[in-house]
């Protein structure tokens, strides 16, 4: 009986089994060294034990983001996270007016405004933010958004909540 395996291949000579136990030829002797040899070679290749002037790895600081209605920067967050997915009327939640929330037909009133800053300020990472505290209950924050477009947000703290009650391009002259 033949049998197609790595000895059969490197020797070209028949096993024969007897009661589930190999005989080996005389010639397997002289080809263990060898096999032997190369399977070490093969182990030491496969694995890295020593590291002699690897690459050197540029660990970046992981930017913590804060999503909450508890800080005007986290409404803000919120309201790019909106304007990612393209979500109008969700945009619509962290708008105010200066001293209430927003009636369902002023809502109404901002949807097409809101599908106009999505078109500006989606996918595009922020890349600068200022923040101005006013009062406690008042804060100005200027977002930069890809290195090329300033907007001012006027936010405003309603109910242990912080909105946004008007917002505004801004125009650097340098």
């Amino acid at each position: 009986m033949k049998l197609n395996n790595l000895y059969s291949l490197f020797t070209n000579q028949k096993f024969v089994i007897l009661d589930n136990n190999f005989t080996i030829n005389q010639n397997f002797k002289k080809y263990r060294k060898f096999v032997s040899i190369l399977s070490f070679s093969f182990a030491l290749n496969s694995c890295e034990i020593f590291v002699i002037g690897g690459k050197t790895e540029i660990i970046k600081e992981k930017k913590i983001i804060n999503t909450d209605f508890k800080s005007s920067i986290g409404t803000l967050n919120l309201f790019k996270l909106e304007a990612d997915n393209n979500n109008h009327y969700a945009m619509l939640d962290y708008i105010s007016s200066e001293n209430n929330l927003l009636l369902a037909i002023e809502k109404y009133e901002y949807k097409d405004e809101m599908a106009r800053l999505t078109r500006i300020i989606r996918n595009k990472p922020i890349t600068n933010e200022l923040n101005d505290t006013i009062t406690n209950y008042k804060e100005d924050i200027t977002l930069e958004f890809d290195y090329s477009s300033n907007y001012k947000f006027m936010m405003n703290r309603i109910q242990d909540k912080w909105y946004i009650y008007n917002y505004d391009k801004v125009i650097i002259n340098n």
